[in-house]
């Protein structure tokens, strides 16, 4: 800055303190003024990613199959190989599981919509509000993409859900009867058949009723800190349950090379501007590219590099 003639006095004040500097090597001492304007920088800063890695899955998977049940495997399943929302998550019925004939082959299904029993919890962020159950025959609520949205769901996880409903809802039914029928019940948004049971959430507290989020995030966290993954407790920039959904997306443009409309289809947006904010490599990950980078640059100019 004295080189360039800029003069900035809030920098260049300097306080009354003095510090005493040793020259290495030598037995010299000298003092120095100290500037009140200083950089901090932490002493051990943490990389807190914004996405779940494979490696990370897989331990996260680990976990939860040796200390917790089937609840949490398959939600951190659908966050992760479908890339829902955990309200998604949260808010799906037995209605919305369904298997559906594509052409010649039947496909397992998860419709994700939003209706006026869910809580705030229970929300599908970007499908169409709905304040009146009359809208529930409405053509924008009956119209893809607006209404509701499908994720295509593996078989074998939609199979181990299926198995979860049969045990845990058949439990809730006999011991927390009173719970479940007073507060397990989603509107149907269909017409509804002769005989037909009634709709219900999926996912179940202890209790007998609706799992919610400030009970599933505390097992997340403790899953997190099991398996010895940066939680960021004092910022809540970092989503924890969004982690996984990154970990989607990152996985669809690190191992299968799926460009910008193409991941924005498979994360259900609207924009591409959306899409763009998924993209969050970490330190490792920019090295990784940047060493991509160079190594490509030298197999297309051979002579870049130094010969001595």
């Amino acid at each position: 800055m004295e080189y360039m003639g800029v003069d900035n006095k809030a920098l260049s004040k300097k306080s009354n303190k003095m510090s005493l500097l040793t020259i290495p090597d030598s037995e010299i001492n000298f003092s120095v003024e100290r500037y009140k304007s200083n950089e901090k920088i932490p002493r051990k800063p943490i990389e807190v990613p914004r996405y779940i890695s494979v490696d990370e899955f897989r331990s996260i998977l680990n976990e939860t199959r040796k200390n917790y049940g089937k609840v949490e495997e398959i939600i951190l399943r659908l966050m992760y190989q479908c890339g829902l929302r955990i309200g998604e998550c949260l808010g799906l019925t037995a209605d919305d599981l369904v298997v559906e004939k594509i052409g010649d082959i039947y496909v397992t299904m998860a419709y994700i919509r939003n209706r006026i029993s869910d809580k705030n919890d229970q929300q599908a962020k970007t499908c169409m509000v709905v304040i009146d159950k009359k809208q529930y025959q409405s053509t924008d609520y009956k119209t893809e993409g607006y209404g509701y949205q499908k994720v295509i769901v593996p078989q074998d996880l939609f199979d181990l859900i299926n198995n979860y409903i049969e045990e845990e809802h058949s439990n809730a039914r006999e011991q927390k009867k009173d719970n479940y029928y007073s507060k397990t019940i989603a509107d149907r948004v269909r017409s509804e058949k002769p005989y037909e049971d009634i709709n219900y959430y999926v996912f179940l507290n202890t209790l007998g009723k609706p799992l919610l989020s400030h009970l599933w995030n505390q097992r997340v966290r403790a899953i997190f800190k099991a398996v010895g993954i940066p939680i960021d407790k004092n910022v809540r920039e970092h989503n924890l349950n969004h982690r996984f959904r990154h970990g989607f997306a990152m996985f669809n443009i690190k191992y299968l090379g799926c460009k910008e409309i193409e991941l924005m289809q498979r994360m259900r947006h609207s924009n591409l501007a959306s899409v763009a904010f998924y993209f969050k490599p970490t330190v490792s990950d920019q090295i990784k590219i940047k060493t991509d980078f160079a190594n490509s640059l030298y197999k297309v100019i051979p002579n870049l590099k130094s010969k001595e």
